[in-house]
């Protein structure tokens, strides 16, 4: 019916067509709410539509809001303004890979702790709040990290296509580091978190 809509089974491959494409990445409940305002009469100018990459704003994902587990939403704007710079972990509860990547990043984080704000993004739409809880206990993480179930436009935003990919954020919220695949050691791990630091003055 040329509607503009593909519809995927993976978030992966969902993120991959919508970054070639130019497209906007939406869920099924974001897709479901913008028909409901099409049906009231109302205007959405999105079902169907492209995102006009010349004229987005190219640091809209410091605006995203991420669902924290623990209560209410935070953007990496509200975190940034904090006055520590922002390493984002992505991960779905699972990926064997993230089960490792997020041990390695938790042995190496000691150091940095009064230094980085850690979050940890799932990437995975149906991994629940209640499902990131339980990552989070059976991986021994540390508390003071923020834990958050997916806004799919937050991963889009940063062209983020794998569960797997660290990327870090200065004060200003400029990608300072990044990794995309993989399995990230311990000390990678260490030197992605001190990369990170050195960005807010080398403190």
């Amino acid at each position: 019916m040329d509607s503009g809509i593909v519809a995927f089974r993976e978030i992966g491959a969902a993120s991959e067509h919508a970054i070639r494409s130019g497209g906007r990445l939406l869920s099924w409940d974001m897709l479901v709410d913008e028909y409901a305002v099409l049906l009231k009469g109302g205007q959405s100018g999105s079902v169907g539509a492209t995102h006009d990459h010349e004229h987005a704003h190219e640091m809209s994902y410091l605006d995203r809001p991420l669902r924290v587990v623990s209560g209410g939403t935070v953007t990496l704007r509200q975190l940034l303004a904090k006055g520590r710079p922002v390493l984002v972990i992505f991960f779905a509860t699972w990926c064997p890979t993230c089960t490792l990547n997020v041990r390695n990043a938790a042995q190496a984080y000691a150091p940095y702790r009064e230094r980085v704000t850690v979050v940890a993004v799932s990437f995975d739409p149906g991994d629940s709040e209640d499902d990131v809880l339980d990552f989070k206990r059976r991986m021994n993480l540390p508390d003071d990290w923020i834990y958050a179930t997916t806004n799919v436009q937050f991963p889009n935003d940063l062209k983020v296509v794998s569960q797997e990919t660290l990327l870090g954020f200065d004060l200003e919220g400029h990608v300072v580091y990044e990794r995309r695949w993989g399995v990230f050691s311990p000390s990678e791990l260490a030197s992605a978190l001190e990369a990170v630091a050195r960005s807010a003055g080398g403190r």
